[in-house]
């Protein structure tokens, strides 16, 4: 079963009926920082972490995944793998609505983009537990970074 299609149908189902609780499946975030934002999300899905990792990469999970986060573009502005470890840098362009004169005034005719930087161990990748580093950048301000 794949992993794009559980998600869409438990997604619409839930967009549509507004449960009084939320599913097993639905994103549990808990606010963990206290000086600075930061939040625990977890996610259950109807699959083995094993599956998961494959079912990620394929082509329809990709699809699926953009068209749900309203991502415009993504490219792979690179991938190295030096000292037994992986490092990827991809560039997103997400559909983001600011109004015409903030955009204008903060980015000019730019689009706003995120740029991610991972990190993990060669081959990691296809067994649980998979951990990685992330960080990410925007061009909207250097004050909102994720680590």
């Amino acid at each position: 079963r794949s992993l794009a299609r559980t998600a869409s149908r438990a997604a619409s189902s839930a967009l549509s009926t507004q449960p009084q609780s939320a599913p097993s499946w639905y994103p549990h975030i808990t606010r963990v920082g206290v000086a600075m934002v930061t939040f625990d999300v977890t996610v259950e899905i109807p699959m083995g972490a094993e599956e998961y990792l494959v079912e990620k990469d394929s082509e329809a999970f990709k699809q699926f995944h953009s068209a749900r986060m309203g991502t415009v573009s993504q490219e792979n502005l690179s991938r190295v793998v030096e000292d037994g470890y992986v490092t990827t840098v991809t560039r997103t362009v997400p559909t983001i609505n600011i109004p015409y004169m903030l955009r204008k005034a903060i980015l000019g005719s730019k689009q706003i983009e995120f740029v991610d930087r991972r990190r993990w161990l060669d081959g990691a990748h296809l067994t649980a537990p998979f951990t990685q580093s992330f960080h990410t950048t925007n061009n909207i301000t250097s004050a909102c970074t994720v680590d």
